[in-house]
């Protein structure tokens, strides 16, 4: 563990804030679907996750708060601790991902995921892909039929 995990205190070099421009397919029960989106972690250390659907769906999450719901509706608003979504919890650790997973080698630029603590009630495993030395794929499975491929196509420093 201790050769990956200073490869994984490098994986995103942008501390104060960045965006992720990410590609979604899930598979649940037999049916696929496939989103767009950019999670954006912001100065004040406050998260953003904006899907590009008609109309857009987005969290913002603020401390212990995540808001959350469709442009031009009234957003549902949950506490953090209390909202089980493993899908965002990934996403808000890409920074820090060895808090959430333990990491086994599977060769040059390719890792086991092993979820930790309440992740591994909803994860039963995943992987986690790179390119460049940069994370690029992550595959999740939480039951037989049911898996999420998240694509990262470009992480950038960002600021808004």
């Amino acid at each position: 563990m201790a050769e990956s995990e200073g490869l994984l205190n490098k994986l995103i070099p942008y501390k104060e804030c960045f965006s992720v421009f990410f590609v979604e397919k899930a598979v649940f029960d037999g049916e696929y679907k496939t989103y767009r989106g950019v999670f954006i972690k912001t100065k004040e250390n406050s998260w953003k996750i904006i899907y590009e659907t008609k109309p857009v769906f987005k969290i913002v999450v603020t401390g212990d708060t995540i808001q959350l719901g469709y442009e031009g509706e009234d957003s549902e608003i949950f506490d953090r601790r209390e909202y089980k979504n493993p899908i965002l919890e990934i996403l808000f650790h890409l920074e820090n991902p060895e808090k959430i997973f333990e990491f086994k080698p599977l060769g040059k630029d390719a890792f086991l995921l092993i979820p930790k603590g309440d992740l591994a009630n909803y994860i039963r495993r995943g992987k986690l892909f790179l390119r460049n030395g940069k994370p690029y794929i992550i595959e999740i499975e939480s039951g037989e039929d049911n898996r999420v491929t998240i694509l990262l196509e470009k992480i950038v420093p960002q600021c808004d």
